[in-house]
């Protein structure tokens, strides 16, 4: 995975600054579940490589 270029942080940062406090929550919500689901698929790929 690729880290975001100064102009992609920069809109980035644009955009959350316009967010309000329930719209973060619910980003934050999104992230942790991304992130939970990241990690699942991560073990299951390890799980399949140790089949071969």
């Amino acid at each position: 995975m690729n880290g975001l270029n100064q102009h992609e942080t920069l809109e980035l940062l644009k955009l959350l600054q316009k967010m309000n406090l329930k719209q973060l929550k619910k980003l934050k919500e999104i992230i942790v579940e991304i992130e939970a689901t990241t990690e699942r698929l991560e073990n299951l790929i390890n799980d399949f490589n140790k089949l071969f």
